[in-house]
């Protein structure tokens, strides 16, 4: 065992250390307390001392937790074993603040379920939590309690197609049709009302628009997502003689609206919100 595998172990361990306070409660191994759980309980309590006392009737007001499930953890931390270890394990951590959630988003409080291949994404896990820092949530299976039921491939006969379809639950089928992202800024309403929002750029020069904020995209990511969108689905059926309904809002339709016209950047808003209305585009 040489000196860099040591120097390299010793930077891993170092390296666990910082974690999210989730994850330290889905690692104590609480029965039926699983990631999704943790989640939940920690957006609610944020802090170690907050979560060894919560009772009962504290965590069945939190949605998605239930009675079997605030028993077998109010009964964990009731062992002093188990509290002890919960605390020696905190006092090595560096743990991160919590995650702010966007509240104000299209999609908080909404109910998802992500099944097949994602686009924009790198995977499946970073779409989900994209959804759970905006307010929304994931669920594994299909139910009454499903708001969208995310697949690319809406004729597929799967189960949760059919789940979906029996229950009304809407499809959304592809992924590269989402609004833009405007990553921290998100939901905030009026951003003239900030001088300094980097976000103005977007709405006053759009052709500068080049360097996204944080956890946002740029317009060509916008233009290159939905361009991608429009070579592999559309241009196909338009040069068959088909017509094709694209329903949307926004940067997203106007990027789509720009480059079907060939419209500049420079044009952005008033050539894409303009015509972002029911009309023939080709």
């Amino acid at each position: 065992f040489g000196d860099k595998s040591y120097e390299k172990m010793q930077a891993a361990i170092e390296a666990s250390r910082h974690t999210e306070l989730s994850r330290v409660l889905y690692a104590m191994g609480i029965p039926n307390i699983g990631r999704a759980a943790s989640r939940l309980i920690c957006a609610e309590y944020t802090t170690p001392d907050e979560l060894e006392k919560l009772t009962v009737e504290q965590l069945t007001v939190i949605d998605g937790i239930g009675e079997v499930l605030a028993g077998e953890y109010e009964r964990f931390f009731a062992n002093e074993k188990n509290l002890s270890e919960f605390r020696s394990l905190i006092a090595e951590l560096d743990i991160a603040p919590p995650m702010e959630i966007n509240s104000a988003s299209g999609i908080a409080g909404k109910a998802f379920v992500i099944t097949g291949s994602v686009h924009i994404w790198k995977n499946r896990s970073e779409l989900k939590a994209y959804i759970e820092a905006n307010g929304g949530k994931v669920a594994s299976a299909v139910s009454s309690k499903t708001d969208y039921l995310i697949n690319n491939d809406s004729t597929s006969n799967s189960s949760k197609n059919k789940t979906a379809r029996e229950l009304n639950i809407p499809i959304v089928t592809d992924d590269r049709l989402v609004e833009m992202s405007f990553g921290i800024y998100e939901g905030k309403e009026i951003s003239f009302s900030d001088p300094e929002c980097p976000i103005n750029q977007l709405f006053l020069h759009p052709e500068d628009y080049t360097v996204p904020v944080r956890d946002g995209e740029s317009l060509d990511e916008l233009f290159a997502r939905t361009g991608e969108f429009l070579e592999e689905v559309v241009m196909g059926q338009v040069r068959a003689g088909k017509d094709v309904l694209i329903v949307g809002h926004g940067a997203m339709n106007s990027s789509i609206v720009c480059r079907i016209l060939n419209k500049p950047r420079a044009d952005f808003w008033k050539a894409g919100i303009d015509n972002c209305r029911l009309m023939k585009l080709m």
